[in-house]
């Protein structure tokens, strides 16, 4: 199995993990019960019966409830969890800064816990960002435009589902773009006339984009659906193909994929869904 990272730090992250692990050392501070999972140097080969085991089994599930599977992930050792910053602009190199440490693998913030705040109180983190992008662009903040784009890229690269379906729903869809627009790399100002250089993605999907309908769909929701698979496939295709990495691109995959079944099921229960298609063949 091969894997591909968007950041060196990643790589360097799945690869201690995968190290601790075949080592059986446990992080600093961690508890007795980590040896349940990890397993104890030195002691692989024993054999264990009677109580042993139905501790280490105890141990085992005590472990992973609380401490790898559980929606509130401990405080790491010797620390406090702190969460993100409060959403401003002043606050967004802050925040820029807990998306790099969360992609290092520094104690205080895991993938987990930012997912949690990113979804709480109906994705309101999110939102908010949203709602500091319309004003940088407003007032043609870019090196603050900038910075939005580098925490929408690491919003992604969690590659969490229903943080990505909110990312893409209609009435997200066309902000999210539009950050998405000021790649560091790509956006600078022409010195001869002042022009700003800019992929105009939002524009090319407003105005140079049009639906055309095979079959006549009368369902809402399955028109969204539709719409949001294009706007999926841009995204891997046009504006974040060297950004996204496996992780990812499966997420974004497996969204396509539920959205298929859905349309398809939307056909096969609909008898003049299904009357169309025969007559287009």
């Amino acid at each position: 199995m091969a894997l591909s990272f968007a950041e060196v730090s990643g790589c360097k992250k799945v690869w201690e993990e995968i190290s601790r692990a075949q080592s059986g050392l446990a992080p600093p501070g961690a508890d007795p019960g980590f040896h349940a999972v990890y397993g104890t140097p030195g002691l692989e080969d024993t054999e264990m019966t009677g109580d042993d085991a139905t501790y280490r089994n105890q141990a085992y599930d005590n472990y992973m409830e609380n401490s790898l599977l559980g929606d509130d992930v401990r405080q790491p050792p010797g620390g406090q969890y702190f969460p993100l910053p409060v959403v401003s602009r002043g606050s967004l190199d802050a925040i820029v800064q807990a998306f790099n440490e969360n992609l290092m693998g520094a104690p205080g913030l895991s993938r987990d816990k930012i997912i949690a705040e990113l979804c709480n109180n109906k994705f309101a983190y999110i939102n908010n960002l949203l709602e500091v992008f319309t004003t940088c662009e407003d007032l043609e903040d870019v090196e603050g435009l900038q910075l939005l784009y580098q925490i929408f890229r690491s919003i992604f690269l969690l590659a969490d589902a229903e943080t990505l379906k909110h990312l893409l729903s209609p009435n997200k869809m066309m902000d999210v773009v539009g950050i998405l627009e000021y790649d560091p790399e790509y956006y600078s100002t022409s010195t001869a006339n002042g022009e700003v250089l800019l992929h105009r993605h939002r524009d090319f999907l407003k105005n140079k984009v049009e639906y055309k309908a095979v079959v006549p769909i009368d369902d809402s929701a399955t028109l969204q659906k539709i719409h949001q698979n294009y706007w999926i496939n841009y995204i891997k295709d046009v504006i974040l193909p060297r950004t996204l990495d496996d992780g990812t691109l499966a997420a974004l995959s497996h969204l396509i994929e539920k959205n298929n079944n859905d349309i398809a099921l939307h056909f096969l229960t609909n008898s003049s869904g299904v009357s169309a298609l025969r007559d287009v063949f």
